[in-house]
C-alpha cells in the first residue's frame, strides 16, 4: 500500500467512524431529551403553583423565566438532535426508530404553535401543544425501546425488525417523506406568521396566574 492509499484509508475510516459515532450518540441521548422535554412541559402547573409562594415579584420573575428558558431550550435541543433522523442514507443503513422523523416533525409543529400563539395563557393552545408533545414522545420512545434497544432480545426480534428503519425500509422511507412535507409546511407557516405578524402585537411575559399572584402579593 502506497502512502497516498494509506492516507486515504485512514481519512475514510476517521470520517466514517466519526459519522457513525455522532449518529449513535445522538440516537442514544435523544430518549433522555424526549423524556426531559415531556417532563418540563407537563410540570407547568406545578411551576405556576409555586409562583403563589413567592413574596417578591423579582423572585417570581426569576423562577418563571428560568423555567421557560430551560423548557424551551430543551425542546429546541431535542429538535436539533432529531435532524439526524432526516438523512435518507442513515435511515436506510442504520438502526434508527421507525417513526423518529415523524416525532421530530410533530415537535416542530408544537414549537411553531408556541412561537405564533400563546400556549402559556390560552388553555386551548396549551392542550394542543401538550397533545403534540405527548404523541411525538411516544412516536420516538416506543420504537427506540422496543425496536432499537430490543434488537438482542430473541422473543422481540420480529417487533424489533419492524420498528427499526433499516429493518423496515418499506415503511421508514414513506414516513421520512411525510416528515419532510410536514417540516416544509410548518416552515412556510412560520415564515408567513412571523413575517406578516402585526407590529406591536402584545406578547405575554408570564402566564395569567403569575399576574394574579402579583396582585395578591400587592394586596397583602
Amino acid at each position: 500500500m502506497t502512502p497516498d492509499q494509506l492516507t486515504e484509508a485512514i481519512t475514510s475510516g476517521l470520517v466514517t467512524g466519526g459519522q457513525a459515532w455522532i449518529v449513535q450518540t445522538a440516537a442514544a441521548t435523544l430518549p433522555a431529551f424526549w423524556i426531559l422535554t415531556l417532563a418540563l412541559h407537563l410540570s407547568r402547573p406545578y411551576m405556576i403553583r409555586m409562583l403563589h409562594k413567592f413574596t417578591l415579584r423579582f423572585g417570581a420573575d426569576i423562577w418563571w423565566l428560568a423555567y421557560v428558558l430551560l423548557r424551551d431550550a430543551v425542546m429546541l435541543l431535542t429538535f436539533g438532535l432529531g435532524i439526524v433522523l432526516f438523512y435518507p442514507n442513515l435511515v436506510s443503513t442504520d438502526a434508527l426508530p421507525l417513526t423518529g422523523s415523524l416525532a421530530t416533525a410533530l415537535l416542530l409543529i408544537g414549537m411553531a404553535i408556541k412561537l405564533t400563539r400563546d400556549a402559556d395563557d390560552n388553555p386551548a393552545d396549551f392542550r394542543l401543544t401538550t397533545m403534540l408533545v405527548l404523541i411525538a414522545s411516544a412516536l420516538y420512545l416506543v420504537p427506540q425501546v422496543f425496536g432499537v434497544e430490543a434488537a438482542d432480545q430473541t422473543y422481540l426480534s420480529a417487533v424489533s425488525t419492524f420498528l427499526t428503519t433499516n429493518g423496515n425500509p418499506a415503511w421508514a422511507i414513506p414516513f421520512l417523506y411525510i416528515s419532510y412535507l410536514m417540516v416544509i409546511v410548518t416552515a412556510c407557516y412560520l415564515f408567513v406568521a412571523v413575517t406578516f405578524r402585526k407590529v406591536g402585537t402584545p406578547v405575554s411575559r408570564r402566564p395569567a396566574a403569575a399576574a394574579t399572584a402579583d396582585r395578591t402579593v400587592r394586596a397583602g
